[in-house]
């Protein structure tokens, strides 16, 4: 008999059976690894498309803070930062927590890109913030690859989005209006030794070197062409000398002053109708010439931009608004030959430093002080907005058939909100009594015709410039009268903007004091008495006639005592308020609001005059947008 042997590890070498159960388990594993990866790797990439949504609604629900809080390239404000973070999902109590995301790090940041200004840089604008951009960082738990020895127990993922707070600009008629009273000739320490004027003008100038009036695909336009989306036209007060205005253009010195003229305003038993001249020889706003009894006539404008006969490149359209400021050389500079730039200002073509603005205080009538009432200047500007947009319209149906285009009529208008306008014969800011106004010689189209400028302090027998008899119930403080003149403005702005119009209102270098009677070191022309009527509050049984009819103001006044300048300014601008609480008050923060505006004004004062022209920038736009990452 054969035997064989065989050693013990030869059998357990050359045994097969069993052997499939290690591939096996091999195999499993590899599986299992495989799975848990992809599905660990699939979570995260869940997570991922999860945080770009957290942080694109982040950063669309804070940009709208970035203009209406002191921000910096550096630092956001608290405020921002706190609305970007409950959008972010970081912890419960914010409104996209989810708990299988993991650990959550958000970052806010607000930061100035030179791919978002159209025509400078933002060192040139001070680096003043034009967007927000919000990180989110998440360590998301490994349910599957933590079971491997040494794998990974978290994966680092993240978002970032970048939102601007206006996309493209819409089509827009902009009247500017500009305090150009002797005040303004004053430097403004807080802006590089420049006077108030020039750093206002500048801050003109750089808002729209950032606006392309232009439509997409179109690459030079005027408003004459009617190929503009944006049309702009420049005004000032005091009203000046219709044969020395030219000076705020040419750089030929300072125009002249004029006693302020009075624009007919359209009424119908003593209520504003908002019925515009549109067509004719006095459509719009027209210079007015005044007629006295005695001496010579005169014709002042407060618009420096004039209507022309003959639009060109060159020249404003026939109501005095242009849209040629945009291009100009290099892609840095504006169009020099502008008549708007030449009064604003211009860049260079590096896009850091300026050409000083032509405009400036007019040569003043004489020393004495109370040259500032502003009313005639909103309602000159209404009037011209209200025949240009008809005008802008058609021209938008011609040009872009299909696209259903309409311009919204805008006011911007900037002052310190004093109102000193001084009605004593020896310094009298008005036309004589007995004098006629007319536009294109027709007597009394356009103006006022003067009867009446002696003050009467009887409060309900109250006079104005339309009656030399005493009138029951009061006209005392309603337009045009030299009493009351801030609460005419604050009507005149109100009235604009119930006809449509979006009215921006800048505070600049507002003081406490300048509109009430007896106010020291500046007094103004609105009374402090208690029986006097107060025009602007609709609720006042003393107050008749339109400035009663119902306009409501931003901030309610229920007596004098609540008349400062800088509420002046706050009553100016409309009553508008988006969703995010934003409203068109602006203020620069060496403006006095302490003592000199509401506690509860809409937008929290900004740093300076080049940040409030970037808010009113963007709210011209469509929205806030998202914008690709830098």
């Amino acid at each position: 008999m054969k035997t064989i042997h065989v050693s013990f590890l030869g059998k357990v070498f050359n045994d097969q059976r069993g052997q499939m159960l290690a591939w096996v388990a091999l195999a499993a594993v590899t599986i299992m690894t495989t799975g848990g990866l992809t599905v660990d790797v699939g979570h995260a990439y869940m997570v991922r498309t999860a945080l770009q949504s957290d942080a694109n609604a982040a950063a669309l629900a804070s940009v709208p803070y970035l203009f209406t809080t002191v921000n910096t390239t550096s630092t956001p404000s608290t405020v921002l930062k706190n609305v970007a973070l409950q959008y972010s999902g970081a912890v419960s109590t914010d409104y996209n927590y989810n708990s299988s995301m993991g650990t959550l790090t958000p970052s806010v940041t607000t930061p100035c890109m030179d791919t978002l200004l159209a025509n400078t840089t933002c060192s040139a604008t001070g680096n003043v913030p034009n967007a927000v951009v919000v990180n989110l960082q998440a360590q998301v738990p490994t349910y599957f690859m933590s079971l491997i020895p040494g794998g990974p127990k978290t994966l680092l993922v993240g978002a970032t989005a970048t939102a601007s707070p206006g996309g493209a600009t819409q089509p827009w008629n902009l009247a500017i209006i500009l305090d150009a009273t002797h005040s303004m000739s004053s430097t403004d320490p807080n802006c590089s030794s420049m006077t108030y004027e020039q750093c206002a003008l500048n801050g003109i100038m750089q808002m729209l070197t950032q606006i392309n009036p232009c439509a997409g695909g179109v690459t030079s336009c005027n408003a004459a062409s009617g190929q503009a989306l944006i049309r702009v036209s420049l005004f000032s007060f005091p009203n000046v000398d219709t044969g020395s205005v030219n000076n705020d253009i040419t750089c030929g010195g300072s125009a002249t002053e004029d006693l302020y003229t009075l624009p007919k305003i359209p009424t119908s038993n003593g209520q504003l109708t908002g019925t515009a001249i549109t067509s004719g020889a006095n459509a719009g706003y027209v210079p007015i010439k005044y007629t006295p009894t005695t001496g010579s006539a005169w014709t002042a404008t407060y618009q420096i931009t004039l209507p022309s006969a003959s639009p060109s490149t060159t020249d404003p359209d026939k109501y005095g608004f242009s849209s040629d400021f945009y291009p100009g050389s290099g892609g840095k500079q504006l169009n020099p030959n502008s008549t708007l730039v030449k009064a604003v200002g211009n860049v260079t073509t590096t896009g850091k430093s300026t050409t000083a603005g032509c405009l400036k205080p007019p040569t003043q009538i004489d020393s004495a002080y109370g040259h500032t009432y502003f009313a005639s200047a909103i309602y000159a500007a209404q009037a011209a907005l209200q025949a240009e947009k008809p005008v802008a319209d058609a021209a938008l149906a011609t040009v872009y058939p299909g696209y259903g285009l309409t311009t919204t009529n805008g006011i911007i208008f900037i002052s310190d909100g004093q109102a000193q306008v001084n009605p004593a014969t020896a310094n009298n800011r008005f036309p004589s009594a007995g004098s006629t106004a007319s536009t294109a010689s027709s007597a009394g189209v356009g103006g006022i015709n003067v009867v009446y400028n002696n003050g009467n302090t009887a409060y309900t027998t109250g006079h104005n410039f339309t009656s030399t008899a005493a009138t029951s119930p009061s006209t005392w403080g309603l337009y045009p009268d030299y009493n009351d003149p801030c609460q005419q403005a604050m009507t005149a702005a109100q009235f604009a903007y119930s006809k449509g119009t979006r009215v921006f209102g800048v505070a600049y270098g507002a003081e406490t004091n300048g509109c009430l009677i007896g106010d020291s070191p500046y007094a103004g022309n609105d009374s402090n008495n208690s029986s006097a009527p107060l025009v602007v509050n609709a609720t006042s049984s003393t107050a008749t006639g339109y400035p009663a009819s119902g306009y409501t103001m931003n901030l309610h006044l229920s007596s004098y005592s609540g008349i400062y300048p800088c509420v002046t300014i706050e009553n100016i601008a409309d009553t508008y308020v988006s969703p995010q609480g934003q409203g068109d008050f602006y203020a620069e923060t060496s403006s006095n609001l302490v003592g000199g505006c509401s506690t509860t004004t809409m937008n929290t004062p900004l740093k300076n005059l080049a940040t409030i022209f970037e808010a009113i920038l963007s709210s011209l736009g469509n929205g806030p947008r998202l914008v690709p990452n830098q």
